[in-house]
């Protein structure tokens, strides 16, 4: 594995050479949990789960195991809900696995709230392994607590059949059985637990806390005092065993005992508010008002605390069901509204705070974006997939040296990070670094099936910048062989002919292909016009467009095409045809979903042209109105009006080109070029020659 020099630091950090394997990960995650270390135990699962997907047959106990530590750990940080998607993701790729449904049945039951989900899981988690003592346990203790008392025997039964020497599931029916109707042989049941308790090499308190809890019950609250002492000698942190004996010496009398033993209580588990009830019950009867006032302070407290968290659990689970699909089907508005009440309800959900950036990153909120997934960061720092996505926001906004600086992140924590690759690769392009490209993309290059055609397109993108057309050419046939038969590999190539070598034998060459693959596809007559246009052929590019025309069912294309006839009728001087043409291109493109503002633009240029300044104004703020993000316009509406000597609207427009180019190089190198011009222009010279630097550095 190649690790890099940050990645090296954060190894170091931890304690790991750069030479160890991402099973590593797992044995360090281990390691961490083992003394308690949660945070970094949760960070090594991660990066262990990164490398390796669920459906790795090969690999599957290991991920199986990973992904429980990894919810184990989540829950250890109070993180319960990302917990509950970790084991629910995992569940989508091997339904039947008992351990990781054994725990996910727990959290739902325990943290969750959801009993009646956790008693489908834990049911479902039964059938497919009958012989699971624990299983049948959580089961019963479910039913226990749920006041179903003949279900939680029917399960204690089994476990015990299962396991009949065992202290705890002997004195846990006995319990449910007391429940249900105390009774001798109930007490006999108990004292055959704590015999067998007494012998095993670890007793368990959990066997002397149930007998104590019945004897309670029972009125005898003597001998459950004795019970509840022989598990706090066993487990001197049990609150639950300090409470009890509270009850217990409360009903003997014992106050000063009782008053110890609920104050042990609550500092073993602060949000006890039986413990508090109980201090409350003790100082009134011996009328001290203020410690009484006290408590009945803090059970308020505590009551709205519960009731907050049970309706948190509740609401974000059912937000959840709700706000998964919508982002999934591309109703990002409707997710982020859902989003945006889950991390209110949640704040420490810290996935909810990654799909909510998402969805403002598709609705174009871009600078709540960023928010959402810098938070998500602050929770998860070595998230490949989340630095990715941030570098792609930050690439949208043309910040392109902070979008290389997370791509680069992400390749550390992943090294085998496509997207982030091609990130930094088209970050490398647009701030004129093409040497660059090849170190981003060529261990997927080497690897050959890796490297999709995005790929082997910014590669070839990267040689033509460096005048090495032969090694552009040489790359795009690489990949042509892999995806010949790939209509959307060869318009990729063939578009980016077009755009750095329209002259070339290879860009007709290209087009000619197309045009025998898919003799009657529109947009391949889109290609060809576009190609005669570019080489000077504006009659022949006319006449491909009509053809294409002739062919073009979906709007996008024929409004294309119209601008293409547009623009080559302007090159030969017909006016009123190329008018008509940009303005049937401009009423087509306005009622598609996403307007295509590029052809607006050469209309918006042929105006201006023909000294129709005010005409191109208009047009433009009406595609700005349309279309907000629209770099190009916001660039054509500043040229004119710094010509027009209105320097600070300018000014300001070409930011707005700038905030809104996004990938398109062209508009970015334009309005800095634009904004050194005009900052000089107002005697500003510091802002002139910032902005000059920037042009600089895409030159």
């Amino acid at each position: 594995m190649r690790v890099t020099t940050v990645f090296i630091v954060l190894l170091l950090m931890v304690g790991i050479s750069p030479a160890q394997t991402q099973d590593d990960h797992l044995r360090l995650g281990k390691l961490h949990a083992s003394q308690g270390r949660w945070r970094e135990a949760e960070e090594q699962f991660r990066l262990f789960l990164n490398d390796h997907s669920p459906s790795a047959k090969e690999a599957a106990a290991g991920i199986e195991e990973a992904v429980i530590l990894h919810a184990q750990s989540l829950m250890a940080l109070g993180q319960p809900f990302d917990a509950t998607l970790r084991l629910e993701d995992y569940l989508k790729h091997d339904s039947d696995s008992v351990a990781v449904l054994k725990l996910y049945g727990y959290l739902l039951d325990a943290v969750i709230k959801d009993r009646a989900k956790a008693e489908e899981t834990l049911i479902r988690c039964s059938k497919f392994a009958p012989r699971d003592v624990e299983i049948w346990r959580s089961l019963g203790n479910l039913y226990l607590v749920s006041n179903r008392y003949d279900d939680s025997i029917r399960c204690f039964k089994e476990a015990v059949r299962l396991r009949p020497a065992s202290p705890l599931l002997i004195s846990s029916l006995a319990y449910s059985e007391g429940k249900a109707s105390p009774s001798p042989r109930v007490g006999a049941a108990f004292v055959k637990a704590i015999r067998l308790n007494g012998r095993a090499g670890r007793p368990d308190a959990a066997v002397h806390l149930l007998y104590g809890d019945y004897l309670l019950q029972t009125n005898n609250a003597l001998a459950s005092v004795a019970q509840l002492t022989a598990a706090l000698l066993i487990d001197p942190h049990l609150s639950e065993a300090y409470f009890l004996r509270a009850l217990a010496n409360e009903r003997l009398k014992k106050y000063p005992q009782a008053e110890a033993d609920a104050l042990a209580a609550i500092r073993e588990d602060e949000k006890r508010k039986d413990a508090h009830q109980l201090l409350l019950r003790l100082y009134r009867a011996r009328n001290d008002q203020e410690k009484a006032e006290r408590e009945a302070a803090i059970l308020q407290r505590l009551g709205e605390e519960n009731s907050q968290e049970q309706a948190v659990g509740r609401d974000v689970r059912k937000l959840l069901a709700t706000a998964e699909p919508l982002l999934r089907a591309g109703k990002y508005t409707e997710a982020a509204q859902a989003y945006e009440e889950i991390v209110k309800a949640a704040p420490e959900f810290y996935e909810a705070y990654f799909a909510l950036g998402i969805s403002y990153f598709q609705l174009g909120k871009f600078s709540a974006s960023e928010s959402s997934l810098k938070k998500y960061l602050s929770f998860q720092p070595i998230s490949g997939d989340g630095r990715a996505a941030l570098g792609v926001l930050l690439m949208q906004q043309g910040r392109f040296v902070d979008a290389m600086a997370e791509f680069k992140k992400a390749v550390e924590i992943d090294p085998g990070a496509t997207e982030a690759r091609k990130g930094l690769a088209h970050c490398a392009l647009l701030t004129g670094k093409a040497e660059a490209v090849e170190s981003a993309l060529d261990s997927l290059y080497q690897q050959g099936n890796s490297c999709d055609p995005e790929c082997y397109v910014l590669l070839a993108k990267a040689q033509f910048a460096m005048n090495r057309t032969e090694r552009a050419v040489e790359i795009l046939n690489r990949g042509l062989k892999l995806y010949e038969r790939s209509i959307d590999y060869l318009k990729s190539l063939t578009q980016l002919l077009l755009d750095e070598r329209p002259r070339g034998v290879q860009t007709r060459q290209y087009v000619t292909i197309l045009r025998e693959m898919e003799p009657a596809e529109a947009e391949i007559y889109y290609f060809s016009s576009l190609l005669e246009y570019l080489d000077s052929n504006p009659d022949r590019a006319i006449n491909e467009a009509k053809k294409g025309l002739e062919l073009a069912a979906d709007g996008a294309t024929r409004a294309r095409l119209h601008g293409v006839i547009g623009r080559a009728e302007e090159k030969l001087d017909n006016d009123d045809k190329a008018e008509a043409a940009f303005k049937t291109a401009r009423e087509i493109s306005r009622k598609l979903r996403s307007p295509d503002f590029q052809i607006a633009t050469f209309y918006a240029r042929f105006l201006v042209h023909r000294s129709r300044e005010e005409e191109a104004l208009t047009l433009l703020s009406q595609i700005i109105e349309e279309s907000p993000h629209a770099g190009a316009a916001y660039l054509e509406r500043a040229k004119i009006l710094a010509a027009r000597r209105n320097s600070e609207q300018a000014i300001a427009d070409a930011k707005q080109a700038l905030a809104h180019a996004g990938l398109d190089l062209e508009t970015t190198r334009a309005a800095h070029a634009l904004l050194v011009r005009a900052y000089y222009s107002i005697g500003k010279k510091s802002e002139a020659q910032f902005h000059q630097r920037q042009w600089q550095t895409l030159r």
